[in-house]
């Protein structure tokens, strides 16, 4: 079949219509579905924190109540004399004045004196979490099942002035009190506590009605999604999106949840009415589209008009729209000369516009036109992140293979960013030397790293300029809007300054923050007294002891500065270190620390005492050519000193200038010293590099170790780093030991030595020794 021209035009546009409609509509519902997804997953989230809070400031008020009562003299008494019906009058007493449901009294051995209920006296507290944490904080808050039902239990310690038992309460969570939070929550929120037990879930109060909660209770552990993250859940035929987080419990064998869930279809229901007027629209515009199409078929058939429009239209200024006349008359060619006249004017305009805006070298927008366009991306959103990346020995490559080659680098740099970038990134060559980048990406650190690799990716192979191959490297100075600025002019200065930073502290890339930004007034003046509390005797040097485990002995120590500064007080190392790493002055730091680290070492050699020194070395520090001369000059002094230290560098410091690294450390180890990388397992480096170079011990980052108890993943890293060493031939230090039970999987696993607040805060050098000898870990 044959249709004519017109009805062609009026079958085009109806279906471009249907298409582009069809496509809007679907895209829009999948994101408003995402979108109400999101936004309830946050809103549980943050429903999960406003609950715990409610929860604990619950406890809270009991335990105030409860302290009065254990402070009470009279109380004191009658629980020195032992008057168990006195005790129970006065618990009872408590109990109505609160609101309780139980409260008991504990004697110092846990056993239960008095209980409200007079079911437990004379048993085992059943709860010794709850006693170990009041113990300890001097309160405590926690869940606790009694009689199979769920409390808030508040437990306070009896002090005379030491602690002589505890008085706990516990206050019942049923339906009414969940059904309470609920009503406080603007969304359709349903909330459940329940047991998890080993073959299912035990609700314990919820607001969801009888066959939903029976329902809940008979899924899968598994199906629930995983605790503290947000997740969709099928049950009750509705999908919902559920949150599942702990509560505290007073008992190891007691774990009890909390779930937060919204029904999905409720919250999508909302824009039902929503759907009904886009269809309705939907409809309007398909006949609208319709008319006007069957009404521009009958326009393209008057060509006279459409030139006496042009002519008009060029009149005004206006070059935007050819005369679509496909005629081989007089009226068609008239049509081309003037469609011809009208482009030439337009070209030269666009060429001039473009020009202004736009690099002649690598056609790129240039800084008029990036500040332009960041402007413009910054008005809709502020998840924009700005790069700055600075070629580096660009000027030597131009006098060197001159300025025509320079330029074909700096255009192969161009075409080959602009490659290896996804489409949304937006270009621009501000300077030589200089590109600058706009990138939609998130603020977090892990976000920004991840860019920079992008980035750092694009130059991994050499670029080919005809005569000669040139490896490039860069820096990039890195910003984002939400955190560091809302307009083009702060973001590109805060990123020029982490540029400068990146090139002065020799990192690859650095991102953006104030502390760092050598710019800031105080971080001036924070350097210039630097230098002079170095002179003055404000930084003293502390040690944090080191466990060989298998001995039970400390062998070793890490040497920490510490600066107290006459009018800021004490400044923490990660307020000066990075300043000092970025101008240079952490040479003057580290040559400080070696001096009194030998000064230690001498001075506990004369009392006896055989402890190794770990002395940290920054990625600077490899590059400083006045440390071997120092190191020379102490050991000249002491010549098997050097057996007495630990040199330890991090992993990021010997990648980022792997050869350079490898040469200085067989020097050290030719000198005697012992060798450490610290901080292993967070960093990039390759494991067959590791092995060629000289090292005496791997330290694993406390990251793997403070939740070493708890974590399977933890434990498995841990294992395998220290299983990896042994077989190279290096000992292992784990550093952030916080607890016995950890210390514990250490001494499983083989670990050599331990670190960190369980052992021992750091301490003045000159107290370790005393500190030593009243230690449990003192060989005498």
């Amino acid at each position: 079949m044959i249709f004519s021209f017109q009805t062609r035009i009026v079958l085009f546009f109806s279906l471009l219509f249907v298409g582009v409609q069809a496509a809007t509509l679907v895209t829009v519902y999948s994101l408003s579905r995402h979108n109400v997804i999101s936004q309830v997953e946050q809103n549980l989230s943050y429903a999960g924190r406003v609950f715990n809070r409610l929860l604990t400031s619950r406890g809270e008020r009991m335990a105030a109540e409860v302290s009065i009562l254990s402070a009470d003299y009279g109380f004191r008494s009658t629980v020195n004399n032992g008057d168990v019906d006195t005790l129970r009058s006065a618990l009872q007493n408590l109990m109505l004045r609160i609101h309780a449901q139980r409260v008991f009294y504990i004697d110092s051995t846990s056993k239960i004196i008095a209980d409200s209920g007079q079911s437990l006296e004379q048993q085992a507290f059943p709860f010794p979490i709850a006693l170990s944490l009041a113990e300890s904080s001097g309160r405590s808050v926690c869940f606790a099942l009694i009689d199979g039902l769920p409390h808030i239990l508040a437990a306070v310690p009896v002090l005379a002035p030491i602690p002589i038992g505890w008085v706990a309460v516990a206050i019942r969570v049923d339906n009414s009190f969940v059904e309470h939070f609920k009503n406080l929550s603007p969304a359709a929120m349903q909330i459940t506590l329940a047991e998890q037990t080993p073959t299912h879930w035990r609700v314990l109060a919820s607001t969801l009605s009888e066959p939903q909660q029976q329902q809940l209770s008979a899924l899968d552990q598994q199906v629930t999604g995983n605790a503290e993250q947000p997740s969709l859940l099928a049950f009750a035929d509705s999908q919902w999106i559920n949150l599942r987080f702990p509560l505290p419990s007073g008992d190891h064998e007691q774990k009890i949840f909390a779930f937060l869930q919204v029904e999905l279809d409720s919250v999508l229901s909302t824009y039902q009415p929503f759907w009904w007027s886009a269809g309705g629209l939907f409809g309007l515009g398909l006949f609208a589209t319709l008319l006007g199409g069957l009404f521009l078929a009958r326009q393209v058939s008057k060509p006279v008009r459409q030139l006496s429009q042009a002519v008009r239209r060029v009149d005004a200024g206006d070059f935007s729209q050819p005369v679509k006349l496909y005629r081989k008359d007089e009226l068609g060619r008239l049509a081309q000369a003037f469609n011809g006249m009208m482009q030439g004017i337009a070209e030269r305009e666009t060429r001039i516009a473009y020009q202004l805006r736009h690099d002649s070298l690598t056609h790129l927008p240039n800084r008029l036109f990036f500040e332009e366009n960041l402007t413009t991306a910054l008005m809709f959103s502020d998840q924009y992140a700005v790069l700055l990346v600075g070629l580096n020995r660009y000027a030597e490559i131009n006098s060197t293979l001159g300025h025509e080659l320079g330029d074909l680098l700096v255009r192969n740099v161009s075409a080959a960013l602009q490659a290896h970038m996804p489409q949304e990134a937006t270009w621009a060559h501000l300077s030589g030397d200089e590109f600058a980048l706009i990138m939609p990406s998130g603020c977090g650190q892990a976000d920004l790293q991840q860019l920079a690799q992008q980035v750092l990716g694009t130059f991994n192979q050499p670029f080919s300029l005809g005569v000669a191959a040139v490896d490039v490297s860069v820096n990039i100075g890195i910003v984002h809007a939400a955190k560091d600025g809302f307009d083009a002019q702060t973001l590109l200065r805060k990123a020029d300054a982490a540029l400068f930073v990146a090139r002065q502290s020799q990192h690859v890339f650095h991102i953006y923050d104030e502390a760092s930004d050598p710019c800031q007034p105080e971080a001036l003046s924070l350097m210039g007294e630097l230098r002079a509390g170095l002179d003055a005797g404000q930084f003293s040097l502390y040690v944090q002891p080191q466990l060989d485990i298998k001995r039970k002995q400390i062998t070793h120590v890490e040497c920490l500065i510490r600066w107290r500064h006459p009018e800021r007080g004490f400044m923490p190392p990660d307020r000066f270190i990075p300043l000092a790493e970025q101008t240079g002055n952490i040479s003057k730091l580290t040559a400080w620390v070696v001096q009194e680290a030998f000064r230690l070492r001498q001075q506990w050699q004369q009392q006896g005492l055989a402890v190794k020194l770990a002395i940290n070395l920054s990625a600077h520090d490899l590059q400083d050519q006045h440390l071997p001369v120092l190191l020379d000059q102490l050991l000249a002094n002491d010549p098997l000193a050097a057996d007495g230290f630990v040199l330890e560098i991090t992993e990021s410091a010997v990648m980022q200038d792997a050869q350079q690294a490898l040469n200085v450390l067989k020097m050290l180890n030719a000198r005697g010293f012992l060798l450490s990388i610290d901080d292993f397992g967070t960093g990039y480096s390759s494991m067959a590099y590791l092995q060629k170079l000289p090292l005496h011990e791997l330290k694993i980052d406390k990251a793997f170790v403070l939740s070493l108890a708890t974590s399977a993943e933890d434990a498995v890293i841990v294992h395998s780093i220290i299983e990896l060493a042994h077989n190279l031939g290096l000992k292992v230090v784990a550093e952030g030991l916080e607890n016995a039970e950890s210390f514990a999987v250490l001494e499983r696993l083989g670990c050599d030595l331990a670190q960190g607040y369980w052992l021992s805060r750091p301490i003045p050098a000159d107290d370790f020794a005393e500190w030593l000898k009243k230690s449990p870990w003192w060989a005498h």
